[in-house]
């Protein structure tokens, strides 16, 4: 009709703007040396100072956080990023909730706003734009919340235009240089859903385990008030988070054993296709979905709200729907007992043995992108068995090192990759993404979420001299020589390929950055942690009320050794033992300077 064909008239003339918008600056941007020659200068490194740098990530957080009040009630929440991702991304902040959540508050404006009040209220309005669907495999979670209107294309321009803009700051001689200063508006009065994804994608495979994730780290923290109150608001739409799971379509079998089978461009590595069975997502599926029943198990009220949600029967060996239930007869136990099943699957089907590492994705049977590994899911695999010995001897962390980590000629950290190959083919690669540059956007560049995200399982291992390094990576590559006296060095970026921030012919890292800023949090915290449980004694934290993190009682080496030694890595290991297991364990401090650091912090 007239008013469609003068929408699609509006849609394709601001395309056109915003392309020529990003031409004229990547124009600029290839020639700005011998333009510009004044404009590239020299950053200095400053020495890592770990307050410094703690207050950099505050920073980062702090820029990014906001208060949206709507008719009938307060929105407080997270954009992912100031330019182009300056909107509510549900996968971003769900991330983010587990380094928020570390802190009792935060400031918004003025106010000095509740941790758990920022995640609540977040996942109520994202929850509230859940679309049912007439069955299970119609379920529909967005992708990302604004307040822009109905239209799909608003948010994919308010990126366009954020992404140009903060290209601008870079390359252009004029003006603003701060990417935190002078952002794009974040959302703003009434709230909408929006669901498509890359290159068509109708769908985002890990949302709803995201959303179940970040309530189960919410939920204890909450008062009887607070915790009836989401239930009686929210109770509906969290099931149909999990419902989204229970669907046959989307399972399959391999060596007769079921797992969750993602549909294309859908997780969070979304510039390649990733269809298929991935290691990590369902890995990161077990870990919601653990520690959910476990929150079942110990709150009634809990157990009550949700028990007639459904996951996929025969994972869970039932011919049907399986429901949670309400815990009666030890179903709890059954249902842990058959997540530890489908965890020890993941490990039989994906490990390589030649890297001693999970290979990340099974396409098809695409026997070319089943030797790649990546090191999201390898990482996961220590989080979702946390606090396991056994677990660690089969994926260490020093396999993950070697195989993400590269060293310079002296031993130090030079940089980070995240797969264990030169790239993913490029039939895997979104074309749109490889003609700016962004070829390795999701391969090998080294995302500030996970390098943070390493140093605090280092942490929690007690090797305390990698995750330094980890985090002096972050540290030293924010001043970023080749962005010349931009401000860069004031927050936490995105993304960073060998040495530098990202910045492309048509792409600039976001920054400051949500996921990444939220996981060093966890990182400073888990370092904070390790310190406390090295200086005192065990005895003395238990009476005080301070040992909140068991590091390792065996050295680290030893234990490395003794991963590699295994002579038959994929033994499947004994049902006696718990993934879980909550063994105190013990560890020293190793050389002055590690001492010295973490007494900074």
């Amino acid at each position: 009709d007239g008013a469609g064909l003068c929408e699609n008239s509006s849609v394709e003339s601001w395309q056109m703007i915003v392309f020529l918008h990003i031409a004229g600056l990547a124009l600029v941007s290839a020639n700005q040396e011998a333009i510009f020659p004044w404009h590239k200068k020299p950053a200095k490194t400053p020495p890592f100072d770990p307050k410094e740098f703690e207050a950099k990530v505050d920073r980062t957080v702090g820029k990014l956080l906001f208060e949206n009040k709507l008719a009938d009630h307060t929105l407080y929440s997270g954009v992912a990023g100031g330019n182009q991702f300056a909107t509510i991304w549900v996968r971003d902040f769900c991330h983010a909730t587990g380094g928020l959540l570390l802190k009792p508050s935060w400031r918004i404006g003025s106010k000095d706003v509740p941790s758990k009040q920022i995640v609540l209220s977040t996942l109520k309005e994202i929850l509230s734009l859940i679309h049912d669907g007439q069955d299970d495999s119609k379920i529909k979670i967005p992708r990302a919340l604004d307040s822009l209107g109905a239209h799909e294309d608003l948010l994919t321009f308010k990126v366009l235009k954020g992404g140009a803009d903060l290209k601008k700051k870079v390359v252009w001689p004029f003006g603003e240089k701060d990417p935190g200063v002078g952002m794009q508006k974040f959302p703003h009065g009434k709230m909408y859903g929006y669901f498509k994804g890359e290159a068509g994608a109708s769908e985002t495979c890990d949302a709803g385990y995201l959303l179940i994730l970040a309530f189960t780290r919410v939920a204890p923290l909450l008062n009887d008030t607070e915790l009836t109150d989401f239930l009686q608001s929210s109770k509906d739409k969290l099931k149909k988070a999990i419902d989204f799971y229970s669907s046959a379509h989307r399972w399959e079998t391999r060596n007769d054993k079921w797992y969750f089978n993602q549909t294309a461009w859908s997780e969070w590595k979304d510039s390649v296709k990733q269809e298929g069975i991935s290691s990590y997502s369902n890995l990161q599926l077990v870990e919601a979905l653990t520690k959910l029943i476990k929150l079942m198990k110990n709150d009634n009220r809990v157990a009550g709200a949700l028990a007639e949600a459904k996951l996929f029967g025969p994972r869970f060996g039932s011919t049907g729907p399986q429901k949670l239930g309400d815990g009666s007869n030890g179903q709890y136990d059954a249902l842990l007992g058959h997540l530890h099943d489908w965890t020890m699957d993941v490990y039989d089907y994906f490990h390589d043995n030649s890297t001693g590492l999970l290979r990340e994705l099974d396409s098809h049977k695409d026997k070319e992108l089943l030797k790649i590994s990546h090191i999201d899911a390898n990482l996961q695999w220590l989080e979702t068995n946390e606090h396991s010995q056994e677990a660690q001897k089969l994926i260490s962390l020093s396999k993950i090192s070697e195989a993400f980590v590269q060293r310079n000629h002296g031993g130090g950290l030079r940089t980070l990759h995240g797969i264990n190959t030169l790239g993913w083919p490029q039939k895997e690669v979104s074309p749109g993404k490889s003609v700016i540059g962004l070829y390795q956007y999701h391969g090998t560049f080294a995302w500030s979420w996970w390098t943070c995200w390493f140093a605090e399982i280092a942490a929690k291992e007690s090797n305390t001299e990698l995750a330094q390094e980890l985090l002096q990576f972050i540290w030293r590559t924010q001043y970023d020589s080749a962005l010349g006296d931009q401000k860069f060095s004031n927050y936490i970026s995105e993304v960073y390929s060998n040495t530098h921030i990202v910045h492309t012919i048509g792409y600039v890292s976001e920054t400051p950055f949500l996921w990444g800023s939220s996981y060093c949090v966890r990182a400073i915290e888990a370092l904070k942690q390790t310190q406390a449980a090295t200086t005192a004694t065990p005895a003395a934290l238990e009476e005080e009320g301070q040992l909140k993190h068991e590091v390792n009682q065996v050295n680290n080496t030893a234990l490395f050794e003794n991963a590699e030694a295994e002579s038959e890595p994929k033994q499947r290991l004994s049902r006696r033992f718990s993934l879980r297991s909550n063994a105190k364990l013990e560890a020293t401090l190793q050389g002055s300077d590690e001492a010295m650091f973490l007494q900074e912090l």
